[in-house]
């Protein structure tokens, strides 16, 4: 078959198309650095002013300088909803509810919004690290096959003929390869440095554990707005919990907490006397059955069906750590953790 496109049109292209890839790619890498070490140098020099703050009301008087980063977004978002709290209690739908979970996923969408700002752009690197090798096949080919044609022509195999179309079109391979490199390893260097974020104070998104400790400061503080609110027990996620919203939920708003083998949760008992009661969990799974176990007792959740399993207690007054375990590795999605006492 007769071709009319000119080897070194086809070479050029490819070679043109690479050149960008790379340009996006280094501009990219060079962006990205910047912004995790611009937004790690920030959140470092607002942690040590927010800490240093006699009490949260001072945290917008902070100069703008101080006020920036991921961290400081954070804790704006959360202490303007405290305010908005405080005003509107009662008032507003949105306000209705736990005070502490409302406060929790205020700050978890905001926490999402900020992993989404350091995720951009890593997508597109992914993109070029995965195509730029085959850019540079495509280039390969289409020149090879010019030259194939060029030698048909000329009816001569030497090598002055058939060296130079052919190595021509080789380099395109090799530069595609050399293009798709730094975009892999920088796409699995930055999202390694996503995976580690989320270990500061101000990013446990997975537990309201950013409730505690920044904007209640000690548990003690979030257990005396509990006993102000007349509560006897006082629930919180500790350890091994996260976040999901399972496939059959994404038409409905309900967020789950998930755990796969280990968690816990602290049970506070507010008066001075043991409580008995139950607590109960409702809960499901994706997939397969789950064997959970909690204080010796055990149960199975089933896929598909929310399912609530009371497992008796006594709690002693102050703190109660509740264990749950499981041998399998698949996830419990939990709706929802409470506290009943006998009637």
């Amino acid at each position: 078959m007769h071709m009319h496109i000119a080897p070194e049109f086809i070479i050029d292209a490819t070679l043109y198309t690479l050149l960008i890839f790379s340009v996006t790619t280094w501009t990219l890498i060079f962006f990205k650095i910047w912004q995790f070490f611009n937004n790690s140098r920030c959140n470092e020099r607002f942690e040590s002013a927010f800490w240093s703050l006699p009490d949260l009301k001072q945290v917008k008087t902070l100069s703008p300088e101080l006020a920036k980063g991921s961290q400081a977004r954070l804790a704006y978002e959360g202490l303007t909803w405290l305010e908005e709290h405080q005003r509107s209690a009662g008032k507003m739908l949105k306000h209705c509810g736990d005070p502490t979970e409302l406060l929790e996923q205020t700050l978890r969408v905001q926490l999402q919004q900020e992993q989404h700002s350091m995720e951009s752009g890593l997508t597109l690197l992914a993109s070029i690290g995965s195509t730029s090798p085959f850019v540079g096949l495509f280039g390969t080919v289409l020149g090879i096959m010019n030259a194939m044609h060029d030698i048909t022509e000329s009816g001569s195999t030497s090598l002055d003929v058939v060296a130079g179309p052919i190595g021509d079109a080789l380099v395109a391979t090799a530069i595609g390869i050399a293009v798709a490199v730094p975009a892999v390893l920088a796409y699995n260097f930055f999202l390694r440095r996503m995976k580690v974020l989320p270990q500061d104070d101000f990013s446990a998104a997975n537990t309201n554990r950013v409730v505690v400790r920044i904007f209640y400061n000690t548990p003690d503080d979030l257990i005396a707005a509990a006993r102000r609110q007349g509560r006897d027990v006082l629930r919180l996620y500790s350890a091994g919990w996260g976040y999901a919203k399972p496939g059959w939920q994404q038409g409905h708003f309900e967020d789950y907490r998930t755990f796969n083998q280990t968690a816990s949760i602290d049970l506070y008992n507010l008066k001075g006397i043991p409580l008995s009661g139950s607590v109960e969990i409702s809960a499901t799974t994706a997939q397969r059955p789950k064997t959970v176990s909690a204080s010796g007792v055990n149960t199975v959740f089933a896929s598909g069906r929310i399912r609530t399993w009371a497992v008796p207690l006594t709690l002693q007054p102050g703190k109660n750590t509740i264990p749950l375990t499981s041998p399998s590795g698949d996830p419990l999605f939990v709706l929802d953790i409470r506290w009943k006492p006998l009637p």
